[in-house]
């Protein structure tokens, strides 16, 4: 691939392909000059801009993934994938209702993906709109109940809106599904309404 790249210097597949190889290896910093290769080459080069998102958003750099991000879903508005990707960084970078706005376009193409609304659910309890929370995480619940991330998420949202039964029944099947829930919330629960069956 070095070789193909002193050839065609202006193909950035050549530059992608080493960077991935880069990548792989562990070599992160020169797999992203290499993905800045294949950019300067062809702007134009939607993949290049997401794969190099998502090595800055691994390094931590989250104003770059996102700005590469944007610039990917420029290029490919369609990419849901990409889509999604950039809500999750937006979540952690504190931009909820950024990151809510592309998870709900999302929603509107993968009305059943319990990992959409699941990370939905999240978001609206994060800005504190718990009944929201519980109307989404119950919609998805009624999808797939077997997912403990899921259940936990939900149990956290019935817990803020006072239903403390629906909250223990959610920890219950979460633990039987082989989860731990955070012990603080146990906490919460325990001192709002005994535990079922413990009496």
């Amino acid at each position: 691939y070095s070789k193909a790249i002193e050839l065609d210097p202006d193909n950035p597949e050549n530059y992608m392909n080493l960077a991935l190889l880069e990548l792989n290896a562990g070599r992160r910093a020169e797999a992203r000059r290499l993905m800045e290769g294949a950019i300067g080459a062809e702007p134009g080069y939607a993949v290049a801009y997401l794969h190099l998102g998502r090595v800055c958003a691994h390094d931590g750099d989250m104003e770059k993934a996102i700005d590469l991000y944007g610039r990917h879903l420029h290029l490919e508005p369609a990419s849901l994938d990409a889509r999604f990707e950039m809500a999750v960084i937006l979540d952690r970078a504190g931009r909820l209702d950024e990151a809510l706005k592309h998870l709900l376009l999302v929603r509107e193409a993968r009305p059943g993906d319990i990992m959409v609304m699941n990370n939905i659910g999240v978001i609206y309890s994060k800005r504190k709109e718990f009944e929201q929370a519980v109307r989404i995480f119950e919609n998805a619940l009624r999808v797939d109940q077997n997912q403990p991330n899921l259940l936990v998420n939900a149990a956290r949202a019935y817990c803020r809106i006072g239903d403390y039964p629906r909250a223990w029944a959610c920890v219950i099947r979460a633990e039987r599904l082989g989860a731990a829930p955070p012990a603080g919330l146990l906490s919460e629960l325990n001192s709002a309404m005994l535990r079922p069956g413990s009496e």
